[in-house]
């Protein structure tokens, strides 16, 4: 079990739940059945108190828990039977139950369990969720070897988990355990557990399965998460009933979605909905252990980065831009030359007044190739370019005047009402 934290006054000792526990108890200092000598109270529950003892047998440091008297012989049979239960339970992740005895007492026999005494520290909340994966790993594991044996925890809660200098969970008082074949304690007319961590089957009296501590742990791990119990109310009854009413709160927001689902999975209220231990443990691996983060919207693609052109490249580029606008100006040159051509014609030179049929001629010959060829020259090479060709002149429309005949007005001229030539009026 856990040490005590160091005194915080005269004579008293904080326990891990919080409460002041006074070290002058009527049990402090007495020797149980002549072989267990008590030491400093480490805790207290509502099956009893644990103390701090020495196995003055075996020399040994022993945690022993004296539970609450009682003069029922059936119902301290069942609690020596469930302590044998538990004690053939070997697991790291679980204490180890050394001896069963009976204290007489003024109020009848006093039933006590001795168990290993595990130096470590309760589990605290919160924790970040790397450490709550890793808890439910290790507690998972304890429970799936109990609950292969038949073992029941019915009162897992955070003083109840105790974490070694190694990390390892450790889970301890399996004093209330309860085995398969053995009779619920809930028969007797009241219920074993802590009301912030009863399953709602055992909120309404039935009997506490392996699914209960499921959802215990579940609670736990919840607690861890969130920093408050989530169904923690202002008296025990209520927090009892708001595991049958309540919905259970969610997390925060950075707890990653694989253990996030774990969690509610282990909260189901209904215990077949629950995850067995060993399926606790197979998600607790492989849930992330990294916080889920919502990354904004990306935004728009940043443009390219300009290309960088070697030197090299600079200078074949150069030199192709020169060959192309030597090109351009040769075929400029070519084209002007085309239109205004040096060389007279043949017809020119025989002719200066040239007759309408050479006239029509010629015009009808522009009409069909407006395009002139260019003179080559000793210079330069003829060169073939496509131009627009230039507009040819409009065409000259002659009409040859017809002869005149006697007789006939001219063209162009009305008619008179009779042939012949005007008669001339004498006056």
């Amino acid at each position: 079990m856990a040490r005590p934290s160091s005194p915080t006054g005269p004579g008293r000792y904080r326990d891990p739940p919080g409460r002041f526990l006074s070290v002058l108890d009527g049990y402090v200092g007495r020797v149980i059945d002549g072989r267990y000598e008590l030491g400093e109270r480490v805790g207290s529950g509502g099956m009893g108190t644990v103390y701090r003892a020495r196995d003055t047998l075996l020399d040994r440091p022993v945690a022993l828990k004296l539970l609450r008297a009682s003069d029922d012989a059936v119902h301290r049979a069942r609690l020596r039977a469930e302590a044998r239960f538990a004690a053939g339970l070997q697991h790291p992740g679980i204490v180890r139950v050394y001896d069963y005895g009976e204290e007489d007492g003024p109020e009848g026999p006093r039933p006590y369990i001795v168990m290993q005494l595990v130096d470590g520290t309760p589990v605290r909340a919160p924790l970040p969720p790397d450490r709550v994966a890793a808890l439910l790993e290790g507690v998972g594991e304890a429970l799936a070897v109990a609950h292969a044996a038949g073992v029941v925890h019915r009162d897992l809660k955070p003083s109840n988990i105790l974490v070694t200098d190694g990390g390892r969970p450790v889970l301890v008082d399996f004093g209330v355990a309860r085995s398969d074949t053995a009779e619920p304690l809930t028969e007797t007319g009241f219920v074993v557990g802590t009301a912030e961590y009863l399953s709602p089957e055992q909120v309404e009296g039935g009997r506490a399965t392996p699914a209960s501590d499921v959802y215990a742990l579940g609670v736990v791990a919840h607690q861890c998460l969130s920093g408050t119990s989530p169904f923690q109310r202002e008296t025990p009854v209520a927090t009892a009933l708001a595991h049958l009413r309540d919905d259970v709160p969610e997390l925060p927001s950075g707890v990653p979605t694989g253990l996030r689902t774990l969690v509610r999975a282990m909260l189901a209220r209904a215990p077949e909905d629950r995850p067995t231990a060993a399926e606790v443990v197979q998600r607790a691996a492989a849930a992330p252990a990294t916080r889920t983060v919502v990354l904004p919207p990306m935004p728009a693609a940043p443009p390219p980065p300009p290309e960088v052109v070697s030197a090299q490249a600079r200078r074949r580029v150069a030199i192709v831009a020169g060959g192309a606008a030597v090109l351009v100006v040769a075929l400029l040159l070519a084209a002007l030359q085309g239109r205004n051509p040096t060389a007279p014609t043949a017809a020119a030179a025989g002719s200066h007044r040239p007759s309408h049929a050479a006239s029509h001629t010629a015009s009808h010959t522009a009409s069909a190739d407006p395009t002139p060829t260019p003179t080559p020259t000793a210079k330069s090479k003829p060169i073939t370019v496509r131009t627009h060709a230039p507009k040819p002149p409009p065409r000259a429309h002659h009409h040859p005047k017809p002869p005149k005949k006697h007789g006939y007005p001219p063209h162009g001229k009305k008619h008179g009402k009779k042939h012949g030539p005007k008669k001339h009026k004498h006056h």
